[in-house]
């Protein structure tokens, strides 16, 4: 899905989705109304104002080496640079995320440690719960 995207162009996808999943109408209406209120949130217009300028990953593959040595591989949903860092989104689409919210800190934390290693500047994560 294009970061800019609008209720427009979500649409399209939605009704793929839809009929690849056998959902209903009212559950592709509902899709199209999440995405498009995500896309929406400033984090994100941030992140499509980053991609059009090529500091924007997604779906990227991190390895992170834990103190004891063991390397994890994860995959981090949005990653993209501004001028003071990189910017890491987890989305969350958990109906009840209070429980894991813990879990999930620290596995942003992975995402933030595994990009600054990498590239030698900082992170910082977000969880954005759709």
């Amino acid at each position: 899905m294009d970061l800019a995207g609008t209720r427009e162009t979500v649409g399209p996808h939605a009704e793929i989705h839809a009929r690849l999943l056998g959902a209903s109408e009212q559950e592709r209406e509902a899709a199209i109304e999440v995405v498009t209120a995500a896309l929406a949130q400033p984090l994100l217009k941030r992140a499509a104002a980053a991609l059009s300028g090529g500091g924007c990953r997604r779906e990227t593959t991190i390895v992170v080496r834990l103190e004891d040595k063991t390397l994890i591989e994860c995959v981090a949903d949005l990653a993209f640079q501004e001028a003071e860092g990189w910017i890491v989104i987890d989305f969350k689409t958990d109906f009840e995320l209070e429980s894991y919210e813990e879990r999930y800190r620290r596995q942003v934390a992975l995402y933030v440690q595994g990009i600054s290693e990498a590239t030698s500047i900082t992170a910082r994560g977000h969880l954005l719960r759709l």
